[in-house]
């Protein structure tokens, strides 16, 4: 329901570029360095989830891979796109330029977007999302495009969810 507000905002803002909701001309270029990144985080992550608790790593694939394939298919749509809009798109077009310079606003978004994520009951999630929503805010300042920050966080959860970390971004699970 957020999402949908701050979209109707956003669209009845003259100043506001639609073309940033979808622009991704140069996706491929924009993304090859996250992309690599996000491939080597969770090739990290895998590693640490085999040593300290190796009944998790690839459970969801393992274990229910139908719930795996809908959790592909639908977490980028009914969750990435939505907390893109929100805590990127809507947030740096309103408040990117009351918070004086692009690493406060960088600071600010990764900070609410982790905040957001409390409900998950889980210091994990709450420093992941952190982390994440560093990385995110970085490419929205660099591409402007909901399509580009989307496409990396898809990534990011996607992999997450594949390797095993996915119990701790589901709300009071740990």
């Amino acid at each position: 329901m957020t999402a949908w507000i701050c979209l109707g905002v956003l669209w009845r803002d003259p100043t506001f570029q639609r073309d940033q909701l979808w622009r991704r001309e140069r996706l491929w270029t924009w993304l090859r360095g996250p992309l690599a990144l996000a491939l080597a985080t969770c090739s990290l992550l895998a590693v640490g989830l085999y040593l300290l608790e190796p009944a998790h790593l690839f459970d969801l694939p393992r274990g229910t891979p139908w719930r795996w394939l809908l959790v592909m298919v639908l977490y980028p749509v009914l969750s990435v796109v939505p907390q893109e809009l929100v805590f990127r798109t809507f947030f740096f077009h309103r408040y990117g330029r009351l918070l004086g310079g692009p690493w406060i606003a960088t600071a600010a978004s990764a900070l609410a977007f982790s905040w957001a994520h409390v409900v998950l009951l889980n210091g994990l999630a709450v420093v992941l999302t952190l982390l994440g929503g560093w990385l995110f805010a970085r490419t929205y300042l660099r591409t402007h495009s909901l399509v580009a920050t989307a496409v990396e966080h898809a990534v990011y959860g996607c992999l997450l969810f594949t390797v095993g970390l996915g119990h701790w971004f589901v709300t009071g699970v740990s």
